[in-house]
């Protein structure tokens, strides 16, 4: 779990780090735990804080300093704590307008509890639920994803073994159902779902067998995948996409397989079609420090 930590902080940090940033705010008393007490964080432009959803000593969303790595305290814990199963808390993300979002991994196998979302308007606040289902026995927390801003902000979820993922949309500070979409594989979000745009296309990072970083819309339908030659197949954990000036760069992370973070350049044409290339003579060509 160290090393899919490791590697989930740097794909989600890349475009920073090439600004300068270092990995010092990792705090590794909280990511290197030795378990999976630490499975989820974000970064807050707001606030220059990376939040941190952690099981280390009790459930909580630890707040750091992104420069120094500095401890700062926790967010505020709903009002009876965040309880249920073995992982009430699992994953955290941050819409475009600053509201952030923790989620917690429903496992039917393991326990009964519902899928449940929690809202902050902002660090100062305290959580609301705006979510909580037992998603008629489906698998989701395993990935979280959040994008948009207002009542047009869409968060995703997906998990292992199953090729549904959860869409809800924000409606009056409530997530409600937009849709279970239908997956390419099982699994194939699993570790990840990076949207493009508010209910438009996702980049996904799956495991469940050695599977491609895929592009897929709305509706799930396949529009295009990452080729073994560019990426290895069967990654497990981050997935981004971003732009610098007119380079668009995936970044991806496989840590069960073949340990690497690898980036390449993409290409879309006018009819939508995605093509793949190296960024530089391979996809490990990308520095980062």
């Amino acid at each position: 779990m160290k090393k899919v930590l490791q590697l989930i902080i740097l794909a989600s940090f890349s475009v920073s780090m090439l600004q300068g940033y270092s990995l010092v705010w990792a705090n590794y008393d909280l990511i290197n735990t030795g378990s999976d007490e630490t499975r989820g964080l974000a970064y807050n432009p707001a606030t220059n804080h990376v939040l941190v959803a952690t099981r280390k000593d009790s459930a909580r969303i630890a707040v750091l300093d992104a420069e120094t790595g500095q401890y700062l305290g926790n967010l505020a814990a709903p009002d009876d704590g965040f309880v249920g199963g073995t992982y009430p808390i699992n994953l955290i993300d941050i819409a475009d307008d600053g509201v952030i979002y923790v989620c917690n991994l429903h496992a039917p196998a393991y326990n009964s509890v519902a899928f449940k979302i929690y809202r902050y308007a902002d660090e100062n606040s305290v959580p609301s639920v705006v979510f909580e289902d037992p998603t008629d026995g489906i698998r989701y927390g395993d990935s979280f994803a959040v994008i948009g801003s207002g009542e047009n902000t869409y968060l995703y979820s997906a998990g292992w073994q199953s090729d549904k993922m959860l869409v809800l949309k924000i409606r009056r500070d409530i997530a409600e159902l937009n849709a279970v979409v239908t997956l390419p594989a099982a699994g194939a979000a699993r570790h990840a779902i990076s949207p493009v745009s508010p209910g438009g296309n996702l980049w996904l990072n799956g495991s469940d067998g050695e599977q491609p970083v895929r592009l897929i819309g709305p509706d799930g339908m396949l529009i295009a995948a990452v080729g073994d030659s560019i990426f290895s197949p069967g990654g497990s954990a981050s997935v981004a996409h971003w732009e610098v000036g007119p380079l668009k760069i995936l970044t991806a992370s496989n840590v069960f397989l073949s340990n690497t973070l690898k980036s390449c350049r993409y290409f879309e044409d006018e009819l939508g079609t995605v093509t793949f290339d190296y960024f530089g003579w391979t996809s490990d060509c990308l520095l980062y420090t």
